[in-house]
């Protein structure tokens, strides 16, 4: 858990984000507890524990930094890129980030998931991708599955109404295998990325929307 002073810290770094309506109600102790699912997730399709695992992981939707600036802290080998399509909010981010000392650890990136997910630079570039709020399940298994290597892992927090709508993984059209739920409520899906990426993914967003791969 966080200091007492890297607590305070982070609330206060925070307390902008929350004003504004970024971040929401949620304490850090429950934010906190939130983030140990992601953890729990990627470390569990890995088979090591959170003192042990290295990598790079992604974030993407990241808003004020949740789960990302967290997730950095519960694993501490790994270097946490956090992606955001609003720079207002990424300034929430670099915020927090300094208070928790975590520069080091860290990449922040103003982009939008589908530009990040046709750059060479970062295509398949990731052992992991974590989203908390980015989008239904079609919308982000499309965006998230190019970003992530051959045996890497997906990692979303997902809405009771859409835990079926997971259920329909493997599809055809995407790399990706079957969906496990993990965590109370089953509030957390990993999915492994199988095999090569076409290149014709992600789509467009009108394409996206008018032919789903996963329908709910």
């Amino acid at each position: 858990m966080l200091t007492d002073d890297q607590l305070a810290a982070l609330e206060a770094a925070w307390a902008p984000a929350r004003a504004a309506g970024v971040l929401g109600r949620a304490t850090v102790h429950t934010l906190w507890e939130h983030t140990a699912g992601f953890a729990s997730a990627v470390c569990s399709h890995f088979g090591r524990e959170s003192a042990d695992l290295s990598g790079r992981l992604i974030d993407v939707g990241t808003g004020a930094g949740v789960p990302g600036l967290l997730l950095a802290q519960q694993l501490p080998g790994c270097h946490i890129t956090l992606v955001d399509a609003n720079e207002r909010r990424l300034d929430h981010v670099r915020r927090a980030r300094r208070a928790l000392g975590l520069e080091d650890r860290t990449t922040v990136m103003h982009a939008r998931a589908e530009d990040l997910a046709t750059d060479l630079r970062y295509r398949t570039g990731f052992d992991g991708a974590v989203s908390r709020l980015l989008a239904e399940p079609s919308d982000s298994a499309e965006l998230l599955a190019p970003l992530v290597r051959d045996g890497g892992v997906i990692v979303v927090s997902t809405a009771q109404r859409w835990q079926s709508i997971w259920d329909q993984l493997p599809v055809p059209e995407l790399p990706l295998g079957a969906a496990t739920h993990h965590g109370a409520e089953d509030r957390f899906v990993q999915i492994p990325r199988l095999g090569p990426v076409s290149d014709d993914l992600p789509r467009r967003e009108k394409a996206r929307r008018r032919q789903p791969y996963l329908r709910g």
